[in-house]
Formats: structure tokens, C-alpha cells, sequence
């Protein structure tokens, strides 16, 4: 239903209840990072049933009262054993199927501190540096686990496609 404003200008106004998107579920929002070191990126392999095997950038879920950086920091972290430093934000994407939408935010990052022995076996089989033309051959062999999410990312770094770190910007109420 659309109303007016006395500006004469259309204003949306929900009529019913499912029109309101209710609380977020943070399911829904994601991020991951493309840790770079000259000219290798750090990529995990899956150990999750439906994905075991196959090759990803580190990415999860963001947590109850986290930032987008906390939870990426924390992401890569438990992912890889490295902690990083945020250096930018190089792709938004978005998922828009019904079983299963969400938004992620990839942030790039470089590594400042490592104890490799440090990742969840349970999440993640193995972590590896891996050149461009290795994640190519990756993907030519189907072992990517989202190529469109993982190649975009990347290439975004490539071509230098990467904003501000301070487009992620944190508001707090009033």
C-alpha cells in the first residue's frame, strides 16, 4: 500500500504484519576475507559433510553482538590459525535463493601472526598459500566450493577493487 506525503511525494507503508522483516537472524549475514601474502592467497579445505574436500576463502557466520571485523577477525582465525590485519573490503555479494539467502561482506587482509597448528579439524581439513594459477587448476578440477564468491573475490584484489576498510562503518544508537 503507498500513501502520500504532504510533499505530494509516495511513501511505502507495510499493512500487515509480513510485510515487516522482524528480527535478523544472523544467519543471514556472513563474511570472509582474501588473506594475501605477495602473490598467494590463503584458502581452507572444507571438512563439513556436504562440502568436505572442497577448497573456499576462510568465511562464517557472524555472531550475537559482533562487528562485520570482529567477526571476520574471528572467522580467519578459527579458520586458518592466522590473525590478520584488515586492509579493505573488496566484494559484497548475495545469495538470493529461498533455502538458503544471505549477504556476505569480503574483506581483504594480510597476516601479522600464525600458529598453524591452531584451525578446528572439524571445520577445516587443511589451510594453504596457493598462487592464482593453482586456484585455477582448483577450480578446473571442481574443488571450489563457490567459484562465482571465490574467483570474484580474488580478481576484485586483482584489479585493485577494493574500498576502504572504513566503508564498514559502525553505528550505535542514539
Amino acid at each position: 500500500m503507498y500513501s502520500v506525503h504532504s510533499d505530494h511525494s509516495p511513501v511505502h507503508r507495510p499493512t500487515k504484519p509480513s510485510d515487516h522483516l522482524g528480527p535478523p537472524d544472523l544467519r543471514t549475514l556472513r563474511v570472509g576475507a582474501v588473506v594475501t601474502q605477495g602473490n598467494r592467497y590463503l584458502l581452507v579445505q572444507e571438512n563439513h559433510p556436504s562440502v568436505r574436500g572442497l577448497w573456499n576463502l576462510p568465511a562464517g557466520h557472524l555472531k550475537l553482538g559482533e562487528t562485520l571485523t570482529q567477526g571476520v577477525l574471528r572467522e580467519i582465525r578459527e579458520e586458518t590459525g592466522y590473525s590478520v590485519t584488515l586492509t579493505g573490503i573488496c566484494q559484497l555479494g548475495q545469495r538470493a535463493e529461498a533455502s538458503n539467502p544471505y549477504l556476505l561482506v569480503v574483506f581483504t587482509a594480510v597476516p601479522s601472526a600464525h600458529d598453524l597448528t591452531d584451525f578446528d579439524p572439524e571445520e577445516i581439513q587443511s589451510v594453504k598459500w596457493l598462487t592464482y594459477d593453482e586456484i585455477r587448476h582448483l577450480q578446473a578440477a571442481d574443488l571450489i566450493r563457490n567459484p562465482d564468491f571465490l574467483l570474484g573475490a580474488i580478481d576484485n584484489v586483482r584489479q585493485r577493487l577494493v574500498a576502504p576498510l572504513s566503508l564498514a562503518a559502525l553505528y550505535t544508537p542514539r
